[in-house]
């Protein structure tokens, strides 16, 4: 795979509150690992929904919140995030021909995800329960 497109939808926990999200990305691994990702959270407040923007180019992240001003840093995401994979079988998503693979993170975390033949699009995914790291 040289790049793919996801969605993804979930619960953000923070502060011991849960929030919806949902979003979209898109993954390139060639020529360089590069990350998009645009995600609404519904803080079910006054604040409505929060969008964040997220993108991981070569090592150096840019992330915003709303129409708010870019912040850069130093990024984590990197090729090895990605891998290993491994397929497991094929399987029809919503009537479309799909791989069915599973990936670990560099922290142990197992990925599930479906892989649709024609295009490499990911039509369905799941990602693991977020730990008490990731609540701080």
């Amino acid at each position: 795979m040289k790049s793919g497109h996801f969605t993804v939808s979930g619960t953000i926990v923070y502060a011991g509150k849960a929030y919806a999200a949902t979003g979209a990305g898109v993954i390139e691994r060639v020529p360089v690992t590069a990350l998009q990702l645009s995600v609404n959270i519904d803080t079910k407040t006054s604040l409505g929904v929060l969008h964040y923007q997220e993108i991981d180019i070569a090592g150096v992240k840019y992330s915003r919140i709303g129409s708010g001003a870019w912040r850069s840093g130093t990024s984590t995401f990197g090729p090895d995030d990605l891998v290993p994979t491994r397929y497991l079988n094929e399987e029809t998503v919503n009537g479309v021909k799909c791989w069915h693979a599973q990936a670990v993170s560099i922290d142990g975390r197992t990925y599930d995800f479906s892989v649709r033949k024609s295009d490499g699009y990911i039509p369905r995914s799941s990602t693991p329960e977020p730990t008490a790291a990731d609540t701080r």
